[in-house]
């Protein structure tokens, strides 16, 4: 059906609108098992390679191998798996992608234990000796840019500068709003 879609003209009773959806569907199948394949080799589950498929379709090998990390939006991959990718088809270990991914796992790290925002020297220590395991000029001069692309968030808490994802950014300000709702 892939290969000579046409023979499915000679199938009596089968009009041109089914053949059409049966094609589309054997085509995307092959580009599903083409990416589980692929993924495989990283020890990734067929469910997590399907979400993959849904988020980039038959892109989904080129983002991946243009940026591992965008893997770190799927629900199921976390930061690890994506290092992991990423050193696979030899990511360099200061890459801006590789450094932006980490700033945002220490982030989210620190949220799960109940720190949204966090002391910018403590982010880029972190992120630098814990995770990545790069200089600290590298982390710190990716601050910047994720700032201002709206990736992260800056804000000055007792005289000192703290970082924190939009989302928890946002979600204080709105817990702010309210408690002065009530007040």
């Amino acid at each position: 059906i892939d290969k000579k879609p046409w023979e499915l003209n000679r199938i009596k009773g089968l009009g041109k609108k089914r053949a059409a959806s049966l094609v589309k569907a054997v085509r995307q199948n092959v580009v599903v098992m083409e990416i589980m394949s692929h993924l495989r080799s990283y020890d990734i589950s067929q469910a997590t390679a399907i979400k993959i498929y849904k988020k980039w379709g038959a892109s989904a090998i080129d983002e991946i191998n243009r940026n591992p990390y965008a893997l770190c939006e799927i629900p199921s991959v976390g930061f690890k798996t994506a290092d992991d990718v990423a050193k696979s088809i030899g990511v360099a270990e200061d890459s801006p992608f590789r450094i932006k991914a980490g700033l945002t796992y220490v982030l989210e790290t620190q949220a799960s234990s109940g720190n949204t925002a966090i002391l910018l020297d403590d982010l880029i220590n972190k992120t630098a000796n814990d995770v990545l395991r790069v200089d600290e000029f590298s982390v710190a001069a990716e601050i910047p840019d994720e700032v201002s692309a709206g990736n992260l968030k800056r804000e000055v808490i007792d005289g000192e500068q703290h970082i924190l994802l939009p989302i928890y950014y946002n979600a204080e300000l709105s817990i702010v709003k309210h408690v002065k709702r009530l007040m």
